[in-house]
């Protein structure tokens, strides 16, 4: 004898009525065999068990079938998974050029970005001209900076939140700017 997995009450394999969910032990009374979403009978042929919770098919692609990032559709059949988001293939478009991406791929603006729009649009660090490429920057006075480099000339230290100068390919603390040229920088 075993029992039914929802209502936990005896079932007798030769006598009632049961489905076979799982292995031999995991068996359902016929009458317990309802949809977690719409509570209706589900057809024995057409069922999902998600998390030890059985669906109908309609309740699963509507209600706990993950979603497409880009058009929140069911995802089915063959999708890609990108951390936590996930894509139909027609839809993994560039946000820029809306061509399919294909091949290596970047963030820009939180959206996917094809190799060759995202090196139009990518900005360069302004101390060393190499692009950045990771989140860590520093943007100050619509400046672009990788963290490594935003170090004042003078002194060598990080600028960090403080005020700083930019001047030809550098950048000052205001005090050492001035120290530096003699000059005061202008707020």
């Amino acid at each position: 004898m075993v029992n039914c997995k929802i209502c936990s009450k005896a079932v007798n394999k030769s006598q009632d009525p049961h489905i076979i969910v799982g292995g031999d032990d995991e068996i359902v009374h016929t009458a317990c065999f309802k949809c977690e979403g719409c509570k209706e009978d589900i057809p024995v042929d057409k069922w999902i068990d998600k998390d030890n919770k059985y669906y109908c098919m309609p309740c699963f692609t509507n209600n706990v079938a993950p979603k497409c990032t880009a058009c929140s559709k069911p995802l089915d059949g063959e999708f890609l998974k990108l951390g936590s988001e996930s894509y139909h293939k027609d839809c993994f478009i560039c946000s820029e050029c809306q061509h399919g991406i294909t091949g290596k791929f970047f963030k820009l603006e939180g959206k996917p970005c094809c190799e060759s729009c995202w090196e139009a649009k990518s900005s360069k660090c302004f101390i060393c001209k190499q692009k950045v490429l990771d989140k860590k920057i520093v943007a100050a006075h619509n400046i672009v900076f990788h963290p490594d480099c935003f170090k004042c000339k003078v002194c060598a230290l990080e600028i960090g939140e403080g005020q700083f100068v930019p001047k030809g390919d550098n950048v000052y603390h205001k005090d050492c700017y001035a120290k530096e040229t003699g000059e005061t920088p202008s707020s």
